[in-house]
């Protein structure tokens, strides 16, 4: 009996050594987004991370032209309740670690002072996935405030504050200059009534 159980024992402590470590499921295709937010666009970077098993079938999808579009089109991103459009920014990046990386934005018009509300979701499903969806850390003065995931992390929605912007630094330099002008001016003007 102790006999069988120092056997048990044993094969409890060299079992989780015989199988690899995986950072997702073999037969799954693993999608992480990171969204950015900053005075001028939303940025999207996705990751998508096949399995091992599902490697072959994944790499005849990327060969394919439409692949990056067809991936676009599954994203949608939404601020304070309207559609922004998302567009890919640079071409698909195979990293060597066998994912690959689309980079993706949407350019604001404009970013009003306040609170805000930003909403993502990701329905791109060509295999069985496992979602993972988080914010950058605000940037411009923006600050993060609660995110609220959906049960598999597909949708993303985010409130954040943005900040009172400033005059630019040129408009502050035209502005000196014209007063120094103006000062300058009423100042010739006085000497010049006090030489009469």
């Amino acid at each position: 009996m102790a006999q069988r159980l120092r056997s048990s024992a044993l094969a409890l402590l060299i079992l989780p050594m015989a199988s690899p470590v995986r950072a997702h499921p073999r037969d799954e295709l693993g999608q992480a987004s990171y969204v950015g937010i900053t005075r001028k666009a939303i940025t999207v970077e996705l990751s998508l991370a096949p399995g091992d098993q599902l490697a072959p079938s994944f790499a005849a999808l990327e060969e394919k032209p439409d692949f990056a579009q067809r991936v676009l089109g599954n994203l949608t991103l939404s601020l304070d309740g309207k559609r922004l459009a998302l567009r890919l920014v640079r071409e698909p990046l195979r990293t060597p670690e066998q994912s690959t990386k689309l980079f993706m934005e949407a350019p604001l018009v404009s970013l009003s002072a306040g609170a805000h509300t930003l909403h993502y979701e990701n329905r791109y499903a060509p295999f069985k996935s496992g979602y993972l969806a988080t914010t950058l850390a605000g940037t411009d003065g923006i600050t993060i405030g609660t995110q609220t995931h959906g049960a598999f992390q597909q949708t993303l929605t985010v409130a954040f504050q943005a900040p009172a912007t400033g005059y630019p630094l040129f408009v502050w330099i035209v502005a000196s200059l014209l007063a120094l002008a103006a000062s300058y001016g009423a100042w010739g003007r006085k000497k010049s009534q006090n030489l009469r």
